[in-house]
């Protein structure tokens, strides 16, 4: 169980995959502190070509 406002960190290899979410290191004016996601709805990552 993840509760409410806790911080999870999903480690997914980058040969394989390329995210799909805006990370806060970006420096995305649309997106200042990250990218909020939903358990079940998100998609965080796509399969690579």
């Amino acid at each position: 169980m993840i509760r409410l406002g806790s911080r999870v960190d999903i480690r997914a290899p980058a040969e394989a995959f390329e995210p799909a979410v805006v990370s806060a290191e970006a420096n995305d004016p649309l997106h200042p502190k990250g990218q909020f996601v939903q358990a079940g709805a998100s998609i965080l990552f796509q399969p690579r070509p």
